[in-house]
């Protein structure tokens, strides 16, 4: 964008592009950061109730881990 987009941008918006992006960006580490811990902690109580073996746990820890991975880098 240009100078004169990126003054029109803010003075219509309220709110520079960089503190948009990052907002947005703090948005979704928070909702996929909460889908994590809500994944691991339902993995721990199936395991804790000897429903799912601990290899089971593992593999289900080590994907949520890899996928928040993948969106913090997609985030960024």
């Amino acid at each position: 964008m240009t100078t004169t987009q990126l003054a029109l941008f803010e003075q219509s918006a309220g709110i520079s592009n960089s503190n948009l992006l990052l907002l947005t960006a703090g948005f979704f580490a928070v909702c996929y950061l909460t889908w994590g811990a809500w994944t691991a902690l339902g993995q721990y109580q199936l395991w804790q109730a000897r429903e799912i073996s601990a290899y089971d746990l593992a593999v289900s820890l080590i994907r949520v881990v890899v996928m928040m991975i993948f969106l913090g880098y997609f985030v960024r």
